[in-house]
């Protein structure tokens, strides 16, 4: 468990149910429960994120607005957004293109620099290993991919309704799971607290001094 100055707070008096909710803070963030945040005395009640009830909220919307329109709407719909996706997807290539360009200049420049080099005897071997990583590297970084394709709207279509199916199986069972983990959590919280109060209804709960 991670530091969280007790010796500080017990001298300066902190009751044992301070000093455990305290504990139950860093626990819970170092087990990735909570995110940051200060330390305090009190522990809200957990809730899900809206990530993944937003996501499925909006793949369920969408795949039943597909399906609520006729064949020729739906291809239609299909060819606008393959449009609107090759238009995106040509614009992040020519940028990586640009990039590589500009980054094979260098390369090149370094590599050039790298073979004109004419080290002592004992340093062969290092120009060497610089050689074949500038080589290295320039395989791995100036290689954009092949350049985007414009799908047809039938192929789009295809794709997006199988995107769909996956999104809502996805999201629907992290969601089910982040909704347990939450549950198990706030369970875990109001218990300790239940415990605490019985703890401190007997008296043994009182500031050390």
């Amino acid at each position: 468990m991670s530091h969280i100055g007790t010796t500080e707070h017990i001298r300066n008096g902190i009751t044992f149910p301070e000093f455990a909710l305290r504990c139950a803070c860093m626990f819970l963030r170092d087990t990735s429960v909570v995110k940051g945040g200060p330390l305090g005395v009190h522990i809200p009640k957990f809730e899900t994120t809206a990530y993944h009830r937003n996501e499925l909220m909006q793949a369920k919307a969408t795949r039943k607005m597909l399906k609520g329109l006729s064949s020729r709407a739906r291809l239609k719909w299909a060819a606008r957004e393959a449009g609107k996706a090759f238009r995106a997807e040509q614009s992040e290539y020519e940028k990586s293109v640009e990039r590589i360009r500009k980054l094979r200049s260098k390369y090149v420049n370094m590599l050039t620099k790298t073979k004109a080099w004419e080290p002592p005897a004992q340093h062969i071997r290092l120009k060497e290993i610089m050689l074949e990583q500038i080589q290295k590297d320039m395989k791995d970084d100036l290689n954009a991919g092949d350049p985007p394709k414009q799908s047809t709207a039938k192929q789009f279509l295809s794709w997006e309704m199988a995107k769909l199916k996956r999104d809502i199986v996805y999201h629907s069972k992290e969601l089910k799971m982040e909704r347990s983990v939450t549950a198990d959590t706030n369970q875990w919280i109001g218990d300790l607290t239940k415990s605490l109060v019985v703890f401190q209804k007997n008296g043994r709960g009182a500031s050390a001094h």
